[in-house]
């Protein structure tokens, strides 16, 4: 009996691997995987509105919940004036992105100007301390915009040409949009 116990067990691992063999030759193999590669989130942290010949009590930017876009009014602003809206962007999220477009909602005339990207741009020139006769700046990186890494900041100047409409009150809406920059 003692010499049949390893013949057996050689058979049933045999026959064990067999099977295991077979399935993987002749079957095929579903395998579900989930990667989580990381979050792309680019908000607006900060801005500034500069007008030399509006109603600056009247005129303001509201910027939305989730920072993806601003509400901008300009009130009694002269014809052909311009009106200047800074934007600090921030990188929040894990991925390296690119800002790709920026969308001024006014069927009039807007010009972007972009800055950076930025670790402080308080202190880039670009930011702090900013007349509206400085503007613009001759550094523009335009868009797409450079790669901009996790933590980093671009700073985003749009000069709005206000219509033929003095007296009138004005909205526009400003609308971000970026993709993620995949780099060598």
């Amino acid at each position: 009996m003692h010499g049949y116990l390893p013949l057996l067990a050689l058979m049933l691992l045999v026959v064990v691997l067999y099977s295991v063999a077979y399935a993987m030759w002749f079957e095929e193999l579903d395998a579900n995987v989930g990667i989580y590669v990381g979050a792309m989130d680019f908000k607006i942290t900060s801005h500034k509105f500069l007008c030399g010949e509006c109603d600056r009590d009247e005129s303001y930017i509201e910027v939305s919940d989730d920072g993806k876009n601003a509400q901008v009014v300009i009130a009694d602003a002269a014809p052909n004036s311009s009106a200047w809206v800074g934007l600090v962007l921030s990188n929040e999220g894990t991925l390296p992105i690119k800002l790709t477009h920026v969308h001024v909602d006014d069927g009039g005339s807007s010009n972007i100007y972009v800055y950076g990207p930025f670790q402080a741009p308080g202190t880039s020139g670009v930011w702090g301390g900013v007349k509206l006769g400085d503007l613009p700046f001759p550094d523009d990186v335009g868009l797409p915009s450079p790669t901009c890494d996790p933590s980093k900041k671009l700073i985003v100047w749009i000069e709005i040409i206000c219509p033929d409409s003095e007296g009138v009150e004005t909205s526009y809406t400003i609308t971000l949009s970026s993709v993620i920059s995949i780099e060598d």
